[in-house]
């Protein structure tokens, strides 16, 4: 979204709307006063994280005692920020997007390896992605068409690689499907990954991006949205 005015990094790079509903390919979950996750919908990955495969039409706790900060629902997992930046994910791993160096399934919360301070994770189809409290992006899971922007080739990865953003440090972060979007303190927007449909904004279609390129845009930018996790 341009704006005249860009987001001071100290200030949360999300809405509080944003913060609280995670809605994914086909569930969603809503933080709960206290630091509670609730989740329902299809759960035939665990991405409901309530340690069962049983597809839920009202809301059933995430198991655990974490207290929660902010979630995000991918296309069949989810992630979780705690309170204090520990970043947590359940259900479909099979490219590593729940970021714990393995490949299983979860139907329960994991915690992301590494030991960054996490501000907020967001969950897209196959990969995930996260941002620090440097201002610093890592991601994880699927990198067949350059999700992770770290510029590599390699398929897949089971732990955060840092993306190379160059600039100011991220305020803003947003996943879609295969691509990643991200906006720094300057107000520059950069994104990378699928761009089929021209979905990075760097004025061309088609192939990908492994490393992020600069979206076109005669304004600053304080907030992006890279679109529905299910379109």
């Amino acid at each position: 979204v341009p704006s005249g005015t860009v987001a001071d990094a100290a200030t949360p790079p999300t809405s509080e709307a944003d913060r609280v509903l995670g809605v994914g390919g086909r569930h969603a979950c809503l933080l709960v006063l206290g630091g509670e996750l609730r989740c329902w919908g299809a759960n035939e990955a665990g991405q409901l994280g309530d340690a069962s495969l049983v597809r839920r039409t009202s809301p059933v706790r995430v198991v655990g005692d974490l207290v929660f900060a902010q979630v995000s629902g991918g296309m069949t997992h989810s992630c979780a920020v705690t309170r204090v930046g520990d970043a947590y994910c359940w259900g479909n791993d099979g490219r590593g997007q729940l970021g714990d160096a393995t490949t299983l399934r979860r139907p329960a919360p994991v915690r992301v390896a590494g030991r960054e301070v996490w501000r907020e994770v967001h969950a897209g189809g196959a990969h995930s992605c996260a941002l620090d409290e440097r201002g610093e992006v890592g991601c994880w899971g699927a990198n067949d068409r350059g999700q992770l922007g770290d510029g590599s080739d390699v398929p897949a990865r089971t732990t955060p690689t840092r993306a190379r953003l160059e600039g100011e440090p991220t305020v803003a972060l947003a996943v879609g499907v295969n691509h990643s979007c991200a906006v720094d303190r300057a107000g520059t927007a950069r994104c990378w990954g699928a761009n089929g449909s021209g979905q990075l904004g760097d004025g061309t279609r088609g192939g990908e991006r492994r490393l992020p390129v600069a979206v076109q845009a005669d304004a600053p930018f304080a907030s992006v949205a890279p679109g529905a996790v299910h379109s």
